[in-house]
């Protein structure tokens, strides 16, 4: 009886109400095997650089393969981003920190053929994160598969090789135990002072019975490679393991239960257990475009985010788990760390975000030793570069016209804050509060309240420009600071005695120096009169949004700032184009922003989708390029979703499922012929949900009930959601295909990779 009552009553539900549908969410319909296989990179060439090679990780331990002319051999590079030596840092800056606490290298097996090396084809299979290839000789060939496991200390290649090449061999070779910085210093012929007296590490112990290398550095910790080759004659398999440790002096025995455990399953099991976590990754949002090589290129970036980062393991340092000859081998911290972890949140990726916010918490005693100790009672800073444990000294500001980067601490807890607004967890925000306050409190030291009744900031270094006083990269830092600890504060309850205060700095603070014509300057008196890379004098406008286009005058002078920025040539790099699409997706101009994704593409960008300054290798650059694609789909700042906010004109269609906007909301969106069809809002936390899309006239909705829509213009409602609810909403009565897939375009013609 109750269940006919109940099926009556929906019926009459449903009379009333006809606009409201009643099945369930959309379908993504999608082979993503099959799918992810068109964008593979592939080899025809041999590799001989990071930027040209095939990679994979596993958040801690990674890999890459290039070939080694001078020893006719193919070289398998064994990396972890923990390794680093534990020397003291002088309170004497930054350098030191690249000498004394840097990234170290550790070794690499050669695969050395019996002939001469005289091609490659070589495929990485994105979707189960596997390279397979041929490496072919005048003798023969020899067939391979090398994959890092996903969830173990492991990498493991099988081989197979032709009559000819049964007796190739592999070849463990360590390197260099001492800083990559110092390396490169004195290969260069460089004698200043902090390379004189650099004191080298010992080099590794290699015992080839028991098939380890042991590197035991000068101020403690070790690191223990250990391997097993398994079979004979033309198959073959290597595994191999690493393991670092500090303070104890344990990583021989840590590398044993690392390989006792990769060794006890067999190799299918192995390789199952591997794909699962990845094949799983993947289906956490799906984006599809009309520029297939577009799209290419932001699915090998996610592949390379899932490959670099777990929220248990290493941080995203310059150059992720793939270590080479740098002279940057630590974590920058006055862009690059932040623009690493952007694609993370509206891709849904939160678990890989959780690696730098982990890091941080973990590191707050130390953050609050790197300010002068008469500051450490309530303040803490963070140096330009640093290891993972964060480590290095941060100068007080007003001391010299040559002022210290004070504000890079707020600015990585900016990227903490967008980890809780995408989740909406408390517990994420109750550990960010004492940091964000300590960061900002720092600031508050050097503040001073001039004739114009306005707080003034002296002399701070605006990121790699130079000094000047009301730095803009501060006052944005600042200003966003105080905005968010109330916002905070009064999410938390605490009515924090300090909150006055912040109220008052934040309106009080001074305005951003500009220039009426040339927009934004780098700080009083001090005009962006030079070619900079960095965009870190636009702040405000983006990633903060504290102006943007919402607010009367907004977009003009943001587009007037980065029309000012890149017209003057000579020092922008790979970033600068990245960000100026970020920037220009901010206010609605799609056709710039792609003009800026595809310069960056054309110009910046390596064969593998890898970027290199210099003969340096650093990896935020395509990865801030992935969040410029997002942000050209879907926004979400100051209270509002924006669904398609800057879609170039080019792209008629676009879909996209279950990416994330703040306040928790998974959004999934079709584009068609121009015009929004339909979209989907998924509630996680039951937040406030006001959306920004381009539907004009009725409104229509299919759901589990009939959701209030309050119209606020032609544009903009809001939905009255609540926390695991979902609504689809479109604007023709009579659509009904509802699915999502690929959407059709132009293929890309040439793979990523290193392909002629």
């Amino acid at each position: 009886m109750n269940l006919k009552l109940r099926f009556f009553s929906l019926l009459f539900i449903a009379f009333l109400f006809p606009k409201c549908l009643f099945a369930s969410s959309t379908l993504l319909h999608l082979d993503w095997k099959n799918y992810l296989a068109k964008y593979d990179l592939l080899w025809n060439r041999l590799p001989e650089k990071l930027w040209q090679s095939p990679f994979m990780g596993n958040g801690m331990l990674g890999t890459y393969i290039v070939y080694e002319e001078d020893c006719n051999s193919m070289r398998f590079e064994v990396c972890r981003s923990d390794v680093h030596d534990h020397r003291a840092v002088p309170e004497t800056g930054d350098g030191n920190i690249l000498f004394n606490r840097s990234r170290l290298m550790i070794g690499h097996f050669l695969m050395k053929p019996c002939g001469r090396i005289l091609k490659c084809d070589m495929r990485t299979d994105i979707y189960n994160a596997e390279t397979s290839g041929t490496i072919i000789t005048d003798k023969g060939s020899i067939r391979f598969e090398v994959f890092v496991h996903s969830l173990d200390m492991g990498i493991i290649v099988k081989t197979d090789a032709s009559s000819g090449e049964n007796g190739f061999t592999w070849q463990w070779v360590s390197d260099s135990p001492n800083s990559p910085r110092y390396d490169k210093f004195k290969a260069s012929g460089n004698t200043s002072k902090v390379v004189r007296e650099y004191k080298e590490n010992a080099p590794a112990v290699v015992d080839e019975e028991n098939r380890t290398a042991l590197f035991t550095y000068l101020n403690g910790g070790q690191t223990a490679v250990r391997w097993h080759i398994s079979g004979k004659g033309s198959a073959r398999s290597l595994y191999v393991t690493c393991a670092h440790s500090y303070p104890n002096h344990n990583a021989l025995q840590l590398s044993r239960e690392y390989l006792d455990r990769i060794l006890k399953p067999s190799y299918s099991k192995l390789k199952k257990t591997h794909r699962e976590w990845w094949n799983n990754f993947y289906q956490k949002s799906f984006v599809s475009l009309p520029d297939k090589r577009i799209e290419n290129f932001y699915w090998i970036q996610l592949y390379k985010l899932g490959s670099a980062t777990r929220a248990d393991r290493g941080i995203i340092d310059n150059t992720g788990p793939w270590m080479a000859l740098t002279q940057w081998p630590a974590a920058w911290w006055n862009l690059n760390v932040q623009l690493s972890y952007w694609t993370t949140y509206p891709s849904n990726h939160l678990e890989l975000s959780r690696s730098l916010s982990n890091t941080i918490f973990a590191g707050e005693k130390n953050l609050i030793l790197n300010v002068p100790k008469k500051y450490r009672y309530n303040s803490a800073a963070l140096a330009r570069a640093t290891a993972p444990d964060l480590v290095g000294w941060v100068r007080e500001a007003g001391a010299s016209k040559d002022g210290p980067e004070i504000g890079l601490l707020t600015w990585v807890c900016h990227n903490i804050w967008l980890e809780y607004r995408y989740s909406m967890d408390k517990e994420i925000l109750k550990k960010l509060f004492p940091i964000l306050k300590r960061s900002v409190n720092y600031y508050l030291h050097f503040l001073k309240e001039e004739d114009d009744k306005r707080f003034h900031l002296p002399s701070t270094y605006s990121p790699e420009y130079g000094s000047a006083s009301d730095c803009n990269f501060d006052l944005s830092l600042l200003k966003w600071g105080c905005k968010t600890l109330l916002e905070a504060d009064s999410i938390l309850g605490k009515n924090d005695s300090l909150r006055s205060r912040w109220k008052d700095v934040y309106a009080r603070l001074a305005d951003f120096p500009s220039d009426p014509d040339e927009g934004w300057m780098i700080g009083r008196n001090r005009p962006y009169d030079m070619s900079h890379r960095h965009y870190s004098h636009l702040l405000m406008a983006y990633p903060l949004y504290l102006v943007n286009r919402d607010q009367p005058g907004g977009k003009e002078m943001i587009v007037r700032s980065v029309n000012h920025w890149q017209s003057i040539k000579g020092a922008l790099e790979g970033y600068s184009r990245t960000g100026a699409a970020s920037l220009y997706a901010s206010v609605g101009e799609g056709d710039k922003a792609l003009a800026y994704l595809e310069e960056f593409m054309q110009k910046s960008m390596q064969p593998n989708t890898c970027y290199q300054e210099g003969g340096n290798p650093v990896i935020e650059t395509p990865l801030s390029g992935a969040r410029a694609l997002l942000d050209m789909a879907l926004q979400s700042w100051d209270g509002k979703i924006r669904i398609f906010p800057a879609i170039p004109g080019i792209w008629r269609d676009f879909a996209f499922d279950n990416l994330l906007a703040e306040g928790a909301f998974e959004v999934s969106a079709v584009r068609k012929n121009g015009k929004v069809a339909w979209i989907r809002i998924h509630s996680l936390a039951g937040e406030p949900c006001l959306v920004e899309c381009d539907f004009s006239g009725e409104l229509y909705q299919k759901g589990k009930r009939r959701y209030k829509i309050d119209r606020i213009s032609d544009t903009l409602f809001s939905l009255d959601l609540k926390a695991g609810e979902e609504v689809v909403l479109y604007g023709d009565p009579s659509f009904k295909d509802f699915r999502i897939g690929p959407v059709s375009g132009t293929e890309n013609k040439k793979p990523f990779g290193f392909y002629n």
